[in-house]
């Protein structure tokens, strides 16, 4: 035999010329080794990224939840009092409209913090605007409320 085939000899066990395998001691401390070396960049995107699915699913789950829908509103009717022309030339007159509100939702209330009632007529406001009461309506309810409005306007055009 030669002197490279002599090398090989006391490695028979596990094959002929072939290194031992590591032993399950050895495997663990490699694995030590990988974790402690681990891209602080990769695990914050890893962290983010699940965050953001997370935060997607919770609302996907209060959509399905809730369903909410957009608020109907319709003129039930409108009425004109006391229309005056006068000298030099004003007119005034008293306009009332009967408005139907429905929320159609089985969960979601509605707030109306701030609500505004005027009258246009070819693009152009007739009326000034006025501010009605704070309005809460409730699940599947229906309100109808009155709004009045008076107002003074010069036939010239301009709103008094």
């Amino acid at each position: 035999m030669s002197d490279y085939d002599q090398q090989k000899i006391p490695n028979e066990g596990v094959g002929v010329g072939y290194p031992q395998k590591p032993s399950p001691l050895q495997s663990s401390n490699h694995a030590k080794k990988y974790y402690t070396h681990r891209n602080p960049v990769k695990t914050l995107c890893t962290v983010l990224l699940t965050l953001l699915i997370l935060a997607g699913l919770l609302v996907l789950i209060g959509y399905l939840v809730y369903r909410p829908n957009e608020p109907n509103f319709s003129l039930a009717g409108a009425a004109i009092y006391e229309l005056n022309v006068t000298t030099p030339p004003y007119l005034s007159t008293i306009m009332q409209f009967t408005v139907l509100a429905r929320n159609p939702n089985r969960r979601v209330r509605l707030d109306y913090d701030q609500l505004s009632a005027l009258v246009y007529y070819k693009s152009q406001p007739i009326t000034p605007p006025m501010m009605q009461p704070p309005l809460v309506q409730l699940y599947r309810t229906t309100i109808i409320a009155a709004v009045q409005n008076r107002f003074l306007k010069s036939c010239t055009g301009q709103l008094l």
